[in-house]
């Protein structure tokens, strides 16, 4: 269906007529009740229903498809659930309608979708192919998906690639992803309605910025209410992460990792309230590498880290009459280009802050932590004032002194205080103040003790390790008998997620086959003890003489389940005889392209590409496209033993 144009809400049902005509009453026949019906889908075709209606849902050929379960679903009445068996269900009816039966999937009543099996059943759109989202939520309906992938929706005319809710439309969205949809404004989703996300993922739907709204992976427009619960949108390109102008919640969630050039984090002209939650790992090539704020944000125990703007406001931007509030919150480790305030930037509108950390974030101009006018609520810890000027009350604020913060951790993310932080029980003696009153947990929910601590975190003295996870260092690859990059690092935790110091954590790779040998021991195993940080680093280790790929694991006494390292020893090939269709993975079967070697599904950044003496062309806009970390070996002999000559890239055939 297509949303560039207001169309009103399409059918009302009247189920009782009473006219009073000359003292005569005239009563119909009251309608049938509504009765809940249930549908199991058996086919993964895509296929219309053969009589929508008719209580059987049935294509021609006698099968249940998705796209038929749905039909019969909306032509009935009652609260209708549809069980959705693992598999690949991918739309090819093209067209455009609002009942279901071609283009994208319409919701024209109350629906439940709930998977079964063993793994997620995927939805997908079709991309270019069909050029529609996936579903539609098309007025005052309550849909409700469960554990799903929506993937490939391509409405790049219109809005919502993944996710279209039209005002007073309702969808619930349970442990489910949206991946690689693409639209004109809303990557993943574009809602207008209510849309309540638990336990959900929104990550690598990308597609360059457009003039009309940059895209943005999610959009809550007015009067939309968007309600994000233990959900991350994260990893989306091009279009950075969410863009409100409704009501926006955020319930220990996480917005990281999307890049933009309007938007990093999420931009917000509305209403904004995170609790226990992280913004971290966005950029953006403007302003607001985090938070770009034209309305009103309050942030309670959470978490803005290492968020990148080419102008100002690294980690968040405040401009027009916005309003912002942090209270019990961390913003750390964020950097701004030369518009300054790589922490905070306020240029204009309201600031405040109580009991909030704001320190060790960088700027090329002035302002490393704040630039401009921040009030101030009492009880703060701000590491460099130098470009800020603070107002209100200052009691408690300790200025100009290094928090003593361990490295992001978690998830969502935060930053936890080390042994002798002077942010330790520094806070408002009456309590850590939240926007709803007192907040008697931190960010993780440890319980917070004794004198409320300055920040998203309260320090607790930590217990047995209860976890170890992989921190630093996978997935990576290294040629044959070469050094990785990058050290392993394993993070252990106690039951509450503080870092645990002190403990020894054996690391193991494979003892035969594909494998590494560390640099210590000279063998294939090794042992590390953490630091206050709670993390483990292995010595330095080198690939193996053996291709392949491996796992190598990391334990510690008391817990069962170990990390896991995802390790390669690979090499990619390009030679002039190549084909991009081989797996480039050893010298005879090379690609035929630099770029068939990169664009290879489990490429990785950093890897090693070898090309063999040749010239490599090519027609369009480039001859090579590097989007990515790369090393490029040239000159290799067809056999890849003896490196002697040169390769050469020509871009004579790209149009200008």
């Amino acid at each position: 269906m297509n949303r560039n144009t207001y169309r009103p809400a399409k059918a009302f049902r009247v189920f009782l007529v009473a006219v009073l005509i000359a003292g005569f009453i005239l009563t119909a026949v009251p309608a049938p009740v509504a009765h809940a019906a249930t549908f199991t889908v058996n086919s993964t075709a895509d296929a219309v229903d053969a009589s929508p209606g008719n209580g059987t849902c049935a294509t021609a050929g006698g099968n249940c498809t998705l796209r038929a379960a749905i039909q019969e679903a909306n032509a009935l009445s009652g609260n209708d659930t549809l069980l959705l068996p693992s598999g690949t269900y991918t739309l090819t009816i093209s067209g455009a309608d609002d009942n279901a039966s071609a283009g994208d999937l319409d919701f024209t009543s109350n629906v439940v979708i709930s998977a079964t099996g063993m793994t997620r059943p995927v939805i997908d759109g079709n991309g270019s192919v069909l050029n529609e989202r996936v579903f539609d939520v098309t007025g005052v309906f309550t849909v409700t998906i469960s554990g799903v992938v929506i993937q490939n929706g391509n409405a790049l005319s219109d809005y919502g690639g993944g996710i279209f809710v039209a005002s007073g439309g309702t969808l619930t969205l349970n442990t489910s992803l949206l991946k690689g949809n693409r639209s004109r404004c809303g990557n993943a989703i574009y809602s207008a309605g209510d849309l309540i996300s638990n336990d959900s993922s929104l990550t690598e739907n990308d597609f360059a910025d457009t003039p009309y709204c940059s895209t943005m992976t999610a959009v809550n427009v007015s009067p939309g209410n968007m309600t994000l619960n233990y959900t991350m949108v994260g990893n989306n390109a091009s279009g950075g992460g969410i863009y409100n102008e409704g009501t926006l919640t955020l319930n220990n969630s996480s917005v990281s990792g999307n890049t933009g050039h309007l938007v990093g984090g999420f931009y917000n002209y509305g209403n904004v309230t995170l609790n226990n939650s992280a913004i971290s790992d966005n950029s953006v090539t403007v302003s607001g590498g985090g938070i770009y704020n034209y309305g009103t944000v309050t942030l309670n125990n959470s978490t803005v880290n290492n968020n990148t703007a080419t102008q100002s406001g690294g980690g968040i931007f405040n401009t027009g009459l916005g309003t912002l509030n942090l209270n019990n919150s961390t913003v750390t480790d964020n950097t701004a280009g030369y518009g300054g305030g790589g922490g905070i930037y306020r240029d204009s509108g309201a600031v405040t802050m109580q009991n909030t950390i704001l320190a060790g974030n960088t700027a090329s101009a002035t302002g490393p932590d704040c630039n401009g006018t921040i009030g101030s609520s009492g009880y703060n810890l701000i590491g460099n004032n130098s470009g800020c000027t603070i107002t209100g009350t200052t009691t408690g604020n300790l200025t100009n002194v290094n928090p003593n913060l361990g490295p992001l951790i978690g998830s969502p993310g935060y930053q936890p205080l080390m042994a002798g932080s002077p942010a330790i029980n520094a806070g408002n003696p009456g309590g850590c103040m939240g926007s709803a009153g007192l907040l008697t947990t931190d960010q993780r929910g440890a319980a917070r003790v004794g004198f409320c601590d300055i920040g998203a975190y309260e320090y607790r003295t930590p217990g047995p390790a209860a976890s170890i996870t992989a921190f630093g260092g996978t997935p990576q690859h290294a040629p044959p008998l070469s050094p990785f990059a990058t050290p392993l690092q394993a993070l252990v935790l106690d039951s509450i997620g503080s870092p645990v110091n002190n403990v020894t954590v054996s690391f193991a790779a494979p003892a035969s086959g594909a494998s590494e040998t560390f640099a210590n021991t000279a063998t294939y195993t090794t042992t590390a003890v953490t630091d206050g940080s709670g993390i483990a680093t292995a010595a330095a280790f080198t690939a193996n003489a053996i291709t392949g790929s491996y796992s190598v694991t990391a334990t510690v006494s008391g817990v069962i389940t170990p990390a896991t390292f995802s390790l390669g020893n690979l090499v990619w090939y390009v030679a002039p005889g190549g084909n991009d269709a081989n797996n480039c993975q050893s010298p005879a079967a090379p690609c035929a392209t630099i770029n068939g070697a990169l664009t290879k599904p489990n490429f990785l950044p950093g890897d090693t590409i070898r090309v063999a003496v040749g010239t490599y062309g090519g027609t369009g806009n480039e001859v090579v496209l590097l989007d990515k970390s790369a090393i490029l070996s040239g000159g290799w002999d067809t056999t890849f033993t003896l490196q002697s000559g040169t390769s050469t890239v020509t871009g004579q055939a790209i149009t200008p």
